[in-house]
């Protein structure tokens, strides 16, 4: 009567699921259909059943943003499941099992409809850029399996876990309720917001990420875990981990690790239901402004395990002066708690320090201000801390250049006395060796003579060296040491070129050496040194 159509609102409802006549969504209204192979539709569907089974295959449920109604949906038997460019409803059950992978493409929306249900009972990964939106049951019970949320989860209904291990990297909001029973973990890589309740015996584990409380009321254990790596050069700002909000965060909360913000002008506290254990890397920060309605309020008792850094920040209109403003307080009845104003580091660009003192039935942690109070330690920041490293870096580069330049003069060294000598006695076979390859020489020299000589010696096997035994050590080249009387000539520095063979001969006066040899010899003196021998060439003249 009012000249609207399907086509318009794309249906129009009387009562729950049930529409006007002749309102209906548009498109066939299908009893029951079943899909085994890839779909594309252009037009918006109605499915009061829908089959999807594939035989173990993957399969596509493709459309141009349309809108798909399906009443009953059943997914089986499909290896990966992807839904493209639909905007799909459940209005009365869905089941999932025999699925690894459901993607949902940008621009996709499957949404459970108030008083339906949608279960997962395989475990599986949400993937995709497209949304799940839940306004009725969202249930997941795969039975000790592991569901991984990478698609964004919008939770207005009730998100059941039970005996399944959830782990989201992508983003989870959760303006409902959130149950987890005792089978069940939460493990949050992601964005985990929350206004709404979580309960149940479960838990949930924060690794990285955020994890804001909105007002709402989380009654289930949340803890981190152990720290492993320090964050000494970075800001307090710069962590992998951010806790903050309002409202109760925890029944009972264990940090080792994170940041767990406090706001003095938030709405309300941030509210432990039970005990709070801070340990390891867990850091506080802590903004004070104009109002102090914002602290940690632990209805259990406190421990602190290692120092807790404090990042005091301060709003433009706060003036500190005398005043004292409350970041924590706990209860401790027996008197067990071991904390103290030492469990603290506050840095601060200003007067202030960490004051522990009871009030009446509990115990605070308050930030004392006053211009009598010494300063604060300053807050670092990225450039002094990038600095830091740099000479720590420049360090480590300089002490790695002198080992290695100690290391270059030992070997130096080492070499030049003949590779292990002691004292200033010298290697000379050696270094006659390495002189004789650097020189290009033949491998043997031949034996040689002069005549006059007043002494004879004679080898056999090994050539004997025929420098002189007092040696004097340089840094590259031995000095033989004249006698008184002798004459020196610069040859007499060369070290003697060795050959195989055996030699004799007879050194004359001035310390030529002439003689007759079978093969190669050498010879060394201050004079020419000249000689015959059957090797090759024959009567040849060795200078």
């Amino acid at each position: 009567c009012m000249g609207i159509s399907c086509a318009d609102v794309g249906g129009l409802r009387r009562q729950g699921q049930q529409y006007y006549s002749g309102m209906e969504p548009c498109g066939e209204v299908l009893a029951r259909v079943d899909i085994s192979s890839n779909v594309s539709i252009s037009d918006a569907a109605v499915y009061s059943s829908l089959s999807i089974s594939a035989e173990g295959r993957p399969l596509s449920f493709a459309g141009s943003t349309s809108s798909v109604t399906v009443g009953v949906m059943q997914v089986r038997n499909v290896s990966e499941l992807e839904f493209r460019s639909v905007a799909l409803e459940v209005t009365s059950s869905a089941v999932v099992q025999d699925l690894s992978t459901l993607t949902l493409t940008e621009g996709t929306q499957v949404a459970v409809a108030k008083n339906a249900s949608f279960e997962f009972r395989t475990g599986l990964t949400l993937a995709g850029d497209g949304t799940l939106m839940n306004n009725g049951i969202l249930r997941f019970t795969t039975q000790q399996d592991t569901i991984r949320l990478i698609a964004p989860i919008k939770n207005m209904g009730t998100m059941a876990v039970s005996a399944t291990q959830v782990e989201t990297t992508g983003s989870l909001q959760n303006d409902g309720q959130l149950t987890l029973d005792a089978s069940s973990k939460l493990t949050v890589r992601g964005a985990f917001t929350t206004s709404g309740s979580v309960s149940g015996a479960g838990t949930v584990e924060l690794h990285s990420g955020s994890y804001q409380v909105n007002g709402g009321q989380t009654a289930v254990d949340v803890r981190t875990p152990a720290a492993t790596a320090s964050t000494k050069f970075h800001t307090l700002e710069d962590t992998s981990l951010r806790i903050g909000g309002y409202g109760q965060i925890a029944k009972f909360l264990d940090l080792s690790t994170g940041l767990l913000a406090v706001s003095s002008d938030s709405p309300a506290p941030i509210v432990v239901g039970g005990d709070l254990h801070l340990s390891g890397d867990a850091k506080l920060t802590f903004s004070v402004q104009d109002t102090a309605t914002g602290f940690v309020d632990v209805a259990g008792n406190l421990k602190v395990q290692s120092t807790i850094t404090v990042l005091l920040t301060t709003g433009t209109a706060f003036v500190p002066t005398d005043q004292r403003v409350v970041l924590l307080q706990y209860r401790d009845p027996k008197g067990t708690s071991a904390v103290n104003a030492s469990s603290f580091f506050l840095l601060y660009g200003g007067r202030a320090m960490i004051v522990v003192e009871p009030a009446g039935e509990v115990v605070q942690v308050l930030v004392k201000f006053g211009d009598t109070i010494p300063a604060a330690s300053p807050v670092p920041t990225e450039e002094s801390g990038g600095l830091s490293m740099a000479i720590i870096i420049v360090i480590v580069i300089v002490v790695v250049l002198l080992v290695a330049g100690v290391a270059i003069f030992v070997v130096m060294r080492f070499e030049c006395r003949g590779g292990g000598g002691t004292g200033s006695h010298f290697d000379r076979a050696s270094l006659s060796s390495r002189i004789s390859m650097r020189s290009g020489s033949a491998a043997s020299s031949r034996a040689s003579s002069r005549p006059g000589s007043a002494r004879s010696a004679r080898s056999t096997g090994s050539q004997r060296s025929l420098i002189p035994r007092r040696v004097e050590v340089t840094d590259t080249v031995p000095k033989r040491v004249v006698p008184e009387g002798d004459v020196e000539n610069p040859i007499s520095r060369m070290p003697p070129l060795q050959g195989p063979a055996a030699s004799s001969g007879t050194e004359a006066a001035g310390g030529a050496w002439t003689g007759n040899g079978n093969g190669n010899g050498n010879g060394n003196g201050n004079g020419d040194s000249h000689g015959n021998g059957n090797g090759s060439p024959p009567n040849g003249e060795n200078h």
